[in-house]
């Protein structure tokens, strides 16, 4: 086999280290056994927002929110499924647990859904007798660690995590902890967590699929300025790299600050010669029955009165 070309999926090394760990707990042997598609069943608390029918992947409602998501996810199984008939099957088994009659997939629901393209009738599996302890925890792991998750995806199962996490005394507050739990370097956690603070304008992309991208969507967040980030984010949809995001802000927001002139260090309260309308603005915040003695048709007692009010008087 080429080893310029991947024909078969395997877990990051690290997510699957912390899931083995976990698993292990739980099963004496690990024995391999071809297992019918027939009786094989998804999470639908697993990845839902690209969540597939088993039986038939590529029926998509197109009145589904998640349209284009399962759209393109159905794309890259196809893909897949070339790769597992180019290889003969598939070559790294799944991860599944009796469920009644049924065996629910734990780890490779894309290798499932890709087998059904494949037309293959059964897939291998490591079978554990028992549903996983911490499954939730393993299966936000994996997807944390995937690259060809949805960004979306990734964060909600950072989310998950951190929730599962916190519920069982280990509280991931800090890029330390993260990485502590997940195995990722201390740079990606601190991206990761900064991510769940994003603004909203950039969890909205991320959530429509138009930031697919971790990085990118980590960039067009730090930029402070609304109009800055919405010109990154156009370039990004338009093909731009994650590195040319901070270039575009940084010029955008230039360009927006030398059509201001010099950096604004207060706000301009304007002029008016309604003095009725100062004394309603000042009447509204209470502060009008505190001006015994001012003539409100007199403009310097007017502007008295407004003064302390600006002085916190």
């Amino acid at each position: 086999m080429s080893q310029s070309k991947k024909t078969r999926f395997t877990a990051p090394s690290s997510a699957m280290h912390h899931a083995g760990d976990i698993i292990r707990g739980v099963e004496s042997e690990e024995t391999v056994q071809h297992v019918p598609i027939s009786l094989l069943e998804l999470d639908p608390q697993n990845r839902p927002l690209t969540k597939l029918d088993i039986a038939d992947p590529e029926r998509i409602d197109s009145s589904d929110p998640n349209y284009h998501h399962k759209q393109d996810f159905l794309g890259r199984l196809r893909d897949l499924a070339q790769s597992i008939v180019a290889a003969g099957g598939v070559q790294q088994p799944i991860r599944v647990y009796k469920r009644g009659a049924m065996y629910r997939v734990i780890f490779g629901e894309r290798r499932v859904l890709a087998s059904v393209l494949a037309g293959l009738k059964s897939v291998p599996a490591i079978v554990v007798t028992e549903t996983p302890k911490d499954l939730r925890r393993m299966q936000s792991i994996e997807n944390i660690q995937r690259e060809d998750v949805l960004a979306w995806e990734r964060l909600q199962s950072l989310k998950d995590l951190i929730e599962e996490e916190g519920r069982q005394g280990r509280a991931i507050q800090n890029p330390t902890d993260l990485t502590r739990a997940v195995g990722v370097s201390m740079g990606h956690a601190s991206m990761l967590l900064n991510l769940l603070d994003a603004p909203s304008d950039v969890e909205e992309c991320l959530r429509s699929g138009k930031l697919a991208s971790l990085r990118s969507a980590w960039e067009v967040a730090r930029i402070p300025d609304l109009r800055a980030r919405e010109e990154a984010i156009a370039a990004v949809m338009e093909g731009a790299s994650a590195r040319s995001v901070t270039s575009i802000a940084r010029r955008v927001t230039t360009k927006s600050e030398n059509r201001r002139g010099r950096k604004r260090l207060s706000v301009s309260l304007g002029k008016t010669e309604n003095l009725a309308l100062v004394k309603r603005i000042l009447s509204a915040v209470g502060k009008a029955s505190q001006r015994r003695g001012v003539d409100w048709n007199n403009v310097d007692d007017v502007q008295r009165a407004w003064n302390e009010f600006l002085k916190g008087g």
